[in-house]
């Protein structure tokens, strides 16, 4: 076979962060920025291919599973993660999980796969899930999820850490900007601080907790009755129940940065929050028109933010029909 392509979409988190991890479902989206992976076979008796691999540790994890589940897959890999990246920093838009979704369906493609049938993109996403989760055991999966099947999409994780999920529809009077903090965020980090809190104060994180769900599941109310007001009045909420999970947890979840974001966005008539653990990284920010939009992006420039244009991917991870050079 000769050389081919794998696109794999970031992610968003609109809301549900930290609370998924506890059973309450979330709002995630895939976005139009891509891991771009090239995949060029070789001879298996060619060993230069795990040298020439630039694949991260969840990605390498993943080729191994997919490997064992759909055979070998000799070959040298490029992987091109400047889209989900700023200049210098991570934006926090889920390229290790979109990572593992591309060597997935790779792997699928390559044993002659479509990874835009539906039961695919079911293989594909479990191989990507288990890689990621080897390398990442405490993360919810929910990013490998959006990377694999594009959309939006609610979702919910049970106590065996399966995730069940089921598409939702973007409504068309409802506007979206993301915003750079200016400086990333680990997630492990933020998300262990928050669970060692958790243990020691059961009763105030399930208050906190509490708020979360109520917060999310009038945002999933909004998606399905196509409300752009509900959702953003949910979302505004759902930033709310994260800054004071954080104020009690003594975590910097909603830091300066992000709740100077928040109060541009209500200012516009519209909501923000952070996307994903928080601590950094990038806001999503919900408006009712263009109008409002533009006036947060224009607030948000005057105090040195930086938007991040993107807007929501309907593709999980494919190969793309076009052959044109990957690397520029």
């Amino acid at each position: 076979m000769s050389s081919f392509h794998v696109h794999a979409p970031g992610k968003m988190v609109v809301g549900g962060e930290y609370a998924v991890l506890e059973g309450i479902p979330a709002v995630v989206i895939a976005v139009d920025r891509y891991v771009k992976l090239q995949v060029q076979p070789t001879s298996r008796a060619d060993n230069t291919a795990r040298t020439e691999s630039t694949l991260p540790p969840e990605a390498e994890a993943t080729r191994e599973l997919a490997q064992q589940h759909w055979g070998e897959l000799p070959a040298a890999f490029k992987l091109d993660v400047r889209a989900l990246r700023g200049d210098s920093a991570k934006f926090g838009l889920g390229s290790s999980g979109a990572a593992a979704a591309a060597v997935s369906v790779a792997v699928a493609h390559y044993h002659g796969h479509d990874s835009g049938l539906m039961g695919v993109k079911e293989d594909c996403f479990k191989w990507a899930l288990a890689g990621h989760h080897r390398i990442a055991p405490q993360g919810s999966g929910i990013d490998v999820l959006a990377s694999c099947m594009g959309g939006v999409l609610k979702v919910r994780r049970s106590q065996d850490a399966a995730l069940q999920w089921e598409p939702l529809s973007w409504p068309a009077d409802l506007e979206l900007r993301v915003v750079w903090t200016g400086h990333e965020a680990r997630t492990s980090d933020m998300v262990a601080r928050v669970k060692a809190w958790s243990h020691t104060q059961p009763s105030d994180y399930a208050r906190c907790l509490a708020a979360c769900e109520q917060a999310v599941t009038r945002m999933i109310d909004g998606f399905q009755t196509q409300s752009a007001s509900v959702i953003i009045d949910a979302a505004r909420s759902y930033g709310e129940a994260m800054q004071a999970l954080g104020v009690s947890a003594d975590v910097p979840i909603v830091e300066e940065n992000l709740s100077r974001i928040a109060s541009f966005a209500k200012d516009a008539g519209g909501a923000a929050k952070p996307s994903g653990a928080g601590g950094g990284d990038v806001a999503i920010a919900l408006f009712h028109d263009v109008e409002q939009a533009d006036r947060f992006d224009r607030q948000c420039t005057q105090h040195g933010f930086i938007r991040v244009p993107l807007g929501i991917s309907s593709l999980g991870a494919h190969v793309p029909a076009s052959s044109s050079a990957l690397f520029s």
